[in-house]
């Protein structure tokens, strides 16, 4: 009877398996991951307004997915944070950029921003979102990346077609003369008797009783302890403030641009 038990209980093991061959697991999906890495971030410079240097960054992006499975970028998302303020300003863009499994991509964005001229750097950070072939949701962020900003180079004096204006002013709105013109331009902040020049003039450095040439005034060229001293800059740079408080971050350090402020400052 126990045989005849035990082979009857086989008989409908084998009849359940069918072939009596176990099936073969579905293989699960694959699930997408994305590395990106900003290859370059660098600021162009724009102007200057309202208190603030007007720059755009144009960033490179590299994208790589890791995990096999292929992923459209659907936005990306930048956050520029300035130095040493904390201060942030973002921007988004809705994008369409496909990756394959194991594929790799770059694209380039560009980003507007602005930073106050007492700056001491800024960092670009980027992150995106998307999706896989799976319809699952895909999120990335690369490392902040510094921004890269206009070389800083002395001034020149010489004449040029291009223009080295001072500006100055809570907002940086107001105009007082010209850096390398001619000294017998009426542009000129040399020209002693033209309206950037002269001892007399309310937009004159060489004027100790307006508010750029007081030796007391906070938007003073002359003053040593301004806290917002008037800067050169033309249409592709700023060059820095033109200052003899040296503690300013941004300040103008070439000894022979002080030389000739100080004895702007003098007279």
């Amino acid at each position: 009877m126990r045989r005849a038990l035990l082979a009857f209980a086989l008989g409908l093991c084998v009849s359940c398996g069918g072939s009596g061959s176990p099936s073969a697991p579905t293989p699960l999906p694959k699930t997408a991951a994305v590395q990106a890495t900003v290859t370059t971030a660098v600021a162009t410079y724009k102007g200057i307004s309202s208190g603030q240097l007007q720059f755009e960054l144009s960033a490179q992006v590299s994208y790589r997915e890791t995990g096999g499975a292929a992923v459209t970028i659907q936005r990306v998302t930048g956050t520029i944070q300035v130095a040493p303020s904390g201060a942030t300003s973002g921007g988004g863009l809705d994008v369409s950029l496909a990756l394959p499994p194991f594929g790799s991509a770059t694209d380039t964005y560009t980003q507007p921003f602005e930073v106050p001229t007492d700056a001491t750097g800024a960092v670009w950070r980027l992150s995106a979102t998307g999706v896989d072939g799976n319809g699952h949701a895909v999120n990335v962020q690369a490392a902040d990346a510094q921004i890269a900003f206009p070389q800083v180079v002395v001034p020149p004096r010489a004449p040029a077609p291009t223009k080295i204006g001072l500006v100055g002013g809570n907002n940086y709105d107001v105009y007082l003369g010209c850096w390398n013109c001619n000294e017998f331009d009426t542009e000129s902040i040399f020209n002693r008797f033209g309206q950037y020049g002269s001892q007399f003039s309310s937009t004159s450095i060489n004027n100790p009783f307006s508010q750029y040439g007081s030796p007391f005034n906070s938007l003073s060229a002359c003053n040593e302890l301004a806290i917002r001293p008037p800067v050169l800059v033309d249409s592709q740079r700023i060059y820095g403030e033109l200052t003899l408080n040296t503690l300013r971050v941004n300040a103008i350090h070439d000894s022979g641009v002080l030389a000739i402020l100080r004895g702007l400052c003098a007279d």
